[in-house]
């Protein structure tokens, strides 16, 4: 599932399982992130959430654009979007929710996904993490 902005609904993955890639924003960085993210990878079912904006900034990504990157790689799933109205999509909001809502109720886990705090810090401890000013 990649997943936009302030859409970003953990719930759904963990009463799911349904692994997420979370994305900042529709933007063009975004799109190269996921691309990035999905070198060398494919999925039987790829779902996308996208916040819709109103607007069309200049790094805003087109919804076909989004479609052609990740239906390469899977077979795609808009969450809550209406192509034809994307970005000024009054309702997709409201779609959102529900389809959530229908994929928590598709692929209910017996047992949720939990991560307590000890296996937390145990798996951040085997991070290596670069040094202060090595990164770009």
């Amino acid at each position: 599932m990649f997943d936009c902005f302030n859409y970003q609904n953990p719930f759904t993955n963990l009463q799911s399982g349904i692994p997420a890639l979370w994305l900042p924003f529709n933007t063009q960085d975004a799109l190269s992130s996921a691309g990035g993210f999905l070198t060398d990878r494919w999925f039987k079912q790829i779902y996308l959430a996208l916040l819709p904006s109103f607007a069309r900034s200049p790094d805003t990504v087109h919804i076909k654009t989004w479609e052609n990157l990740l239906s390469s790689h899977g077979e795609l799933k808009l969450l809550g979007i209406d192509p034809h109205a994307f970005p000024a999509d009054t309702l997709a909001p409201f779609r959102y929710v529900a389809e959530m809502k229908q994929l928590r109720q598709e692929y209910q886990l017996s047992t949720p996904l939990e991560l307590d705090t000890s296996t937390l810090e145990r798996l951040l401890r085997n991070v290596s993490v670069p040094a202060a000013g090595a990164c770009k």
